[in-house]
């Protein structure tokens, strides 16, 4: 028996042996490299690459000019009138999918399918109606994430003039054109009229009125200004100047351009450019008084 159990007793301990080898040669390294189970990153000829973050994708250069580029026939529209430069400062490049233009009038998706950064600019020349020379420029990633979006100035809308058709100049004095108190209904009252200095203008004239049938409350008051300017090129100048920014504005479609300011809804802000004249109303302490009638009796009495 005693045998027996030794002999028992040296077999089990082989096979614990041999089971404690086992497990410490399945502990050690491969000598051959076992391949990952993921797909290796790959990116496809011509694929857009994902987006960097944003602390990475650098700062946007936007800038708005005018464009006589012809639009392709096919889609029956007006020359191009702006040409979109698109670049950034980025050394690693953002990818742009689309581009979303939005002016006082309407909106348009222009597609990019670039790679901006330092390397160069791209241009992109479209037609887009507008009347106030201000336009959002949104740009839009691969997912349609917003990567820019800012209201820049644009040229002034070119007015589309036949050969042997152009523009004509004003020779009127500013003063034969301000509004007059004949304009208003009775109760108004001219409060001071007298010319004023424009910086590059030949005349300018304010006039101040205000409603003398509501005193002593607050009378709504109009204040008028018109400036004429040597050329047309020097008022749209003078108009672009007082076109505000980051304020949401209405095109009441007078004049060559214009555009109304209800920011502040008692007091209420239009001005227009009709040639080389601009036109500045204001229509203050009235909640629900329109400026527009106004604009239209003055624009009137703007000719050569």
């Amino acid at each position: 028996m005693r045998r027996g159990h030794k002999w028992r007793l040296a077999s089990l301990l082989g096979l614990i042996l041999l089971l404690v080898s086992s497990t410490i040669a399945c502990e050690q390294p491969s000598s051959s490299p076992v391949p990952s189970m993921e797909p290796p990153s790959t990116v496809e000829e011509g694929s857009p690459q994902k987006q960097p973050p944003a602390s990475e994708q650098g700062i946007f250069t936007v800038e708005i000019g005018k464009s006589d580029m012809p639009s392709p026939p096919e889609y029956n529209l007006p020359d191009c009138n702006l040409a979109i430069t698109l670049g950034s400062n980025s050394d690693k490049g953002v990818y742009v999918h689309n581009m979303l233009l939005r002016s006082d009038s309407t909106e348009k998706t222009v597609y990019v399918g670039t790679t901006l950064s330092r390397r160069g600019v791209s241009t992109f020349h479209v037609y887009l109606p507008y009347q106030t020379p201000m336009i959002e420029v949104v740009l839009q990633g691969l997912d349609g994430e917003i990567l820019f979006d800012e209201t820049l100035s644009a040229p002034s809308p070119a007015t589309i003039v036949k050969p042997g058709e152009e523009p004509l100049v004003t020779t009127k004095d500013a003063s034969e054109m301000v509004l007059m108190i004949g304009d208003f209904e009775a109760g108004w009252v001219r409060h001071s009229a007298a010319p004023i200095i424009k910086e590059g203008a030949q005349s300018a004239y304010h006039v101040y009125f205000y409603n003398g049938s509501l005193l002593p409350l607050s009378p709504p008051v109009i204040q008028n200004t018109i400036a004429v300017y040597p050329s047309i090129e020097q008022a749209q100048q003078a108009y672009l100047s007082e076109v505000p920014k980051n304020v949401s504005l209405e095109n009441p479609k007078i004049g060559d351009e214009s555009f109304l300011d209800i920011s502040i809804p008692i007091n209420k802000r239009l001005v227009f450019r009709k040639s080389n004249v601009v036109v500045w109303l204001w229509l203050q302490q009235d909640m629900f008084g329109d400026v527009k009638p106004y604009a239209k009796i003055i624009q009137k009495r703007i000719s050569p």
